[in-house]
């Protein structure tokens, strides 16, 4: 028996637990800053929720969870932001999608290495 998202589960024995909605939606996270296209554009919701999110579950192995849930907590993780985009469908109708954008891997910096030099008095 597991504990997840507030309920109990039974699981065959040696079976792990399912993922818990942050969890799930984590490594959803996750896969979207390994896709190729993803990271650093702007995607909206309804891209995200029909194909992005469809996608993952196939790769993945999991079964769905609710949307809505799951898009709220992505918004709320860092490297994620959720907003009214401020442009329109090619052909300029319609309302502005709302979109989420997430950040691309930053790159570590090179750390610089101070080499110990002995400190020379006079003679």
């Amino acid at each position: 028996m597991h504990a997840v998202d507030g309920r109990l589960i039974a699981c065959l024995p040696g079976e792990p637990p399912p993922l818990s909605l942050r969890e799930h939606t984590k490594a959803f996270f996750e896969w979207l800053r390994k896709h190729p296209k993803v990271p650093g554009n702007e995607v909206q919701v309804a891209i995200m929720e029909h194909v992005l999110y469809w996608d993952f579950l196939g790769d993945a192995g999991l079964s769905p969870k609710p949307w809505r849930t799951a898009s709220d907590i992505l918004a709320k993780l860092p490297g994620v932001e959720k907003y009214q985009a401020d442009w329109r469908s090619p052909t300029g109708e319609g309302p502005t999608p709302v979109v989420f954008k997430v950040s691309k891997r930053r790159r570590r910096r090179a750390q610089v290495v101070h080499l110990a030099t002995a400190k020379r008095g006079r003679a």
